[in-house]
């Protein structure tokens, strides 16, 4: 089985997912089920790391660094991903309606 880690970058999306559907939408018990539901789907990626599609399918042009990056649908986010053949490293997570391209020139 795989090892699976979070970027700071994600754990600090995943915090502002449940911050905003807990806060601006009143809505605490839905924000816990937006992140379980997401960790749980993210978890099944160390049993089967090519659930995702490679980035590069989804785009005409993708940089050379994020050829490796491989993207899986969670509901209404997108989470972008790396695996190594030892390690699952959770890169990102976006909204559907984030303009998620732009970001993608940031990781590394």
């Amino acid at each position: 089985m795989l090892k699976l880690e979070y970027s700071p970058v994600a754990l600090d999306k995943l915090g502002a997912v449940y911050r905003y559907i807990a806060n601006e939408l009143y809505n605490p018990n839905g924000a816990a089920k937006v992140i379980s539901s997401i960790r749980d789907k993210v978890r099944k990626l160390k049993f089967m790391p090519e659930l995702g599609a490679p980035l590069a399918s989804r785009r005409a042009f993708v940089p050379e660094h994020l050829l490796d990056v491989r993207v899986l649908l969670c509901g209404k986010y997108i989470v972008m991903y790396r695996h190594d053949g030892n390690t699952i490293k959770v890169l990102c997570i976006y909204h559907t309606a984030e303009d998620y391209v732009n970001h993608l020139f940031k990781i590394r």
